[in-house]
């Protein structure tokens, strides 16, 4: 089903949130379905669309759900969003303005289908049309779909450049098997033509998510420039398109291949190289090449942990590469490029952000050509402003650096507040699932059960001692458990010190609890 909004369907946008309760909920319901019953067609006309009376009922219904109530009743208020739900209006874009909504995880998740399905349309618009200026306007704005849903955003682009890749490899085919028509005038101006249609401009504003098909793309070039080099010698416009290939950021195996063809069609590798001299430079370091290769293939084949990669990644003749004759730049450079592929695998096949930022850490560390070092310097920014987004989802919160564990995450409940009146409130609340490994839980199990512990027996000797003392026992028990709260919580505390972790109470640094009490939810439940 399309976005549909009940808050104004129901029209009741002009009162307060908290206003809007069950009373007045019902007493709207009741007279939006008394006009479709009355209608001529018995459906209700929302943004140009014909829905039934079990439809509006339905979606109604949603705002039984406090958290859902509020969701629409902000995009009540924030119309260019709403109507880029709606109908995919693109002021949302042009006119984009930032929410601390747009931060938290189940807002995000709310909106994502019906978001993802109006970004996907006006994006592949975009790209399809070449216009950079908007297409980098709307790329600019935070994902606002969640992970899940990345399919269905980026959806029309990969499809658009997948049917533009075959079209291309369908010529360099005919060409390869002797079958084309092309003449040298007419090759000059496709290859031009495929030039424009994979611009560096907009290809090169495209997400992380597009690497694989940036790199199909500099493929399928890379093999017409080939095709034109041996076939046509048109060798300036096999050594012009293969060029533009490299500028459009591909990685790993694809730009290593290119810079080689690249070399080959322009002659300078050769020309420059004292094959006697350096020979055995290049037998060394294609030592290094190999074994980079097969942890890689290793790796995608899960048949090596990304632990273990770390581990084995650091090839001892690596530490005199930077000081290795310039004539080696290609191979600094393929080596470079190799563990950015690599380290992009991590991310993308293990969510492994700690191992692919040790990776391009590496990578980074070696001295290349000027190209080669910017684009692996996007790469760890782009990791980098990863590991800063979802830093709280990868580690345990409480010790900062333990994978969590599921079934050990500390839950907490916290409130907001939403109505009230005298002696009766209403609020919402939210359960908040805190990440924490099994070694944190057990330490924060065991501080409550020493807080129990000591309760209990210091408890029961206050008792005991204070029927001795002049038969005060029940004074001697409180003073007792006072005082075996206060030794158990102190006994609790020391070991969460020598451990060196957060307790419980710390739960409020969490970042989406932060901003949840920024913007007015709090611990404590809401009384009359």
């Amino acid at each position: 089903m399309n976005f549909i909004n009940p808050i104004e369907i129901l029209e009741v946008s002009k009162y307060e949130l908290s206003a809007i309760d069950g009373t007045l909920i019902k007493k709207a319901k009741k007279r939006v379905l008394a006009d479709i019953e009355l209608s001529d067609s018995g459906h209700y006309n929302y943004a140009d669309t014909e829905y039934t009376k079990s439809d509006i009922e339905r979606v109604i219904d949603f705002l039984d759900d406090p958290d859902k109530l509020e969701f629409y009743y902000f995009l009540a208020h924030h119309e260019k969003l709403n109507d880029f739900l709606k109908v995919g209006d693109p002021w949302f874009i042009y006119e984009f303005e930032k929410s601390s909504f747009y931060k938290l995880d189940g807002f995000i998740s709310f909106i994502s289908s019906f978001y993802a399905i109006s970004f996907n349309k006006i994006i592949t618009k975009f790209y399809k049309n070449n216009l950079t200026t908007d297409l980098k306007k709307v790329l600019d704005i935070p994902e606002l779909f969640t992970i899940a849903d990345r399919k269905i955003a980026y959806g029309g682009i990969e499809k658009t450049i997948e049917k533009q890749i075959f079209d291309l490899d369908e010529i360099t085919k005919a060409i390869r098997e002797d079958t084309t028509s092309e003449t040298r005038v007419t090759i000059t101006k496709k290859a031009q033509h495929i030039i424009s249609i994979f611009g560096k401009d907009k290809l090169t504003l495209l997400p992380f998510h597009f690497q694989s098909l940036k790199n199909q793309i500099a493929q399928s070039i890379r093999n017409l420039s080939v095709q034109i080099h041996n076939h046509f010698s048109l060798t300036e416009l096999a050594l012009g398109i293969i060029s533009h290939a490299l500028t459009i950021g591909v990685d790993g195996l694809t730009a290593e291949k290119l810079r080689e063809d690249h070399k080959k069609i322009s002659d300078l590798y050769f020309e420059a190289l004292d094959k006697e001299k350096y020979d055995p430079y290049f037998k060394k370091y294609a030592v290094v090449v190999e074994h980079l290769l097969n942890l890689k293939k290793s790796l995608n084949a899960k048949s090596l942990k990304p632990a273990q990669l770390v581990l084995e990644v650091n090839h001892p003749e690596l530490k005199g590469l930077n000081q290795s004759p310039d004539a080696l730049s290609e191979i600094r450079d393929q080596i470079a490029v190799i563990l950015r592929s690599i380290s992009v695998d991590l991310w993308n096949d293990f969510n492994d952000i700690q191992s692919a930022t040790t990776v391009i850490k590496i990578a980074v560390g070696i001295k290349t050509s000027e190209d080669t070092k910017q684009n692996i310097i996007k790469a760890q920014q782009d990791l980098q402003a990863l590991f800063v987004k979802h830093r709280h989802e990868l580690y345990c919160f409480f010790c900062d650096k333990n994978a969590p564990m599921e079934s050990q995450a500390h839950k907490t409940t916290i409130y907001k507040e939403t109505f009230r009146q005298y002696k009766r409130v209403q609020y919402s609340y939210k359960e908040i699932s805190i990440p924490r490994c099994s070694s944190c839980s057990e330490i924060h199990t065991k501080g409550s059960n020493t807080k129990v512990l000591y309760t209990v027996v210091v408890g029961a000797l206050g008792i005991v001692l204070g029927y001795i003392a002049d038969e005060h026992f029940i004074i001697g028990g409180i003073i007792g458990t006072i005082g075996g709260l206060l030794l158990g919580g102190n006994q609790s505390d020391e070991k969460i010190k020598e451990n060196k972790i957060k307790s419980v109470s710390a739960v409020s640094q969490f970042p989406p609890i932060t901003e949840l009490l920024r913007i007015g939810w709090s611990f404590n439940k809401p009384s009359a």
